[in-house]
């Protein structure tokens, strides 16, 4: 039997593990730093500012990671890993309740890239003119406009995923926003840079927690609604 490109190299424990860049499910002891990857890329990832990770109400598992909305992101090595000339899927709960302005900066959930230019990636708390509690997907301009809020406090799963080229946020399983249509090669160049919870400034912090964050390269897991993941990201 022939097997399609996203079965070959699937085991039964990750059916996307050859795809999975980076995968935190942030557990730890209250207060702890530490963050490991449980991809197979095993990367070292820093935790910046006051993050830290917190046993208090995490979504799955016994924590989650905290950010306080002042200098607080995870970083690590630029990669070529987190280049996307294709599908992709960018994933993570988020729980939040703060989505003013950092100062003069949109706080970001993920930053890929660095300025606000075509090949830049980010999702933040903007509607394309000033801060909304929805997030949405931003370069050098509005991809998506997101129309679901997500800063309610409460725990929401949200994705963005690339499937040829047609470019989706979901918030719980359900589209925010309109797809838009691009083949662009985000995050390109020689620094394919990550940060999570903030800009390339180091502005705009999230404030809120984040759990079971995942990066996937190569494939759009989700193209239609979908029901959340009800447990961990294996």
């Amino acid at each position: 039997m022939l097997l399609g490109p996203m079965m070959r190299g699937r085991t039964s424990k990750d059916p996307y593990g050859e795809y999975r860049k980076l995968l935190l499910h942030c557990e730890g002891a209250n207060g702890a730093t530490s963050f490991v990857d449980s991809s197979r890329s095993k990367r070292t990832v820093n935790a910046n500012g006051n993050l830290q990770i917190s046993t208090s109400s995490p979504k799955f598992g016994t924590s989650c990671a905290l950010f306080d909305g002042t200098g607080d992101y995870l970083g690590m090595s630029a990669s070529a890993d987190f280049g996307f000339s294709g599908d992709f899927t960018v994933d993570m709960w988020v729980k939040t309740s703060d989505y003013s302005v950092d100062g003069s900066t949109y706080r970001r959930v993920i930053h890929f890239g660095g300025g606000a230019i075509a090949s830049t990636l980010m999702l933040l708390f903007y509607n394309g003119s000033a801060e909304s509690p929805n997030l949405s997907v931003f370069s050098n301009a509005m991809l998506i406009t997101g129309s679901i809020s997500v800063a309610d406090g409460s725990w929401h799963h949200v994705a963005l995923t690339r499937s040829g080229t047609s470019l989706k946020l979901w918030v719980d399983g359900v589209q925010s926003g309109s797809t838009a249509t691009t083949s662009q090669n985000f995050n390109a160049g020689t620094s394919n840079s990550v940060l999570i919870g903030i800009d390339t400034s180091l502005s705009g912090g999230f404030n809120g927690t984040l759990d079971e964050i995942a990066i996937t390269n190569g494939v759009a897991i989700w193209n239609a609604a979908f029901t959340p993941p009800t447990g961990p990201t294996v």
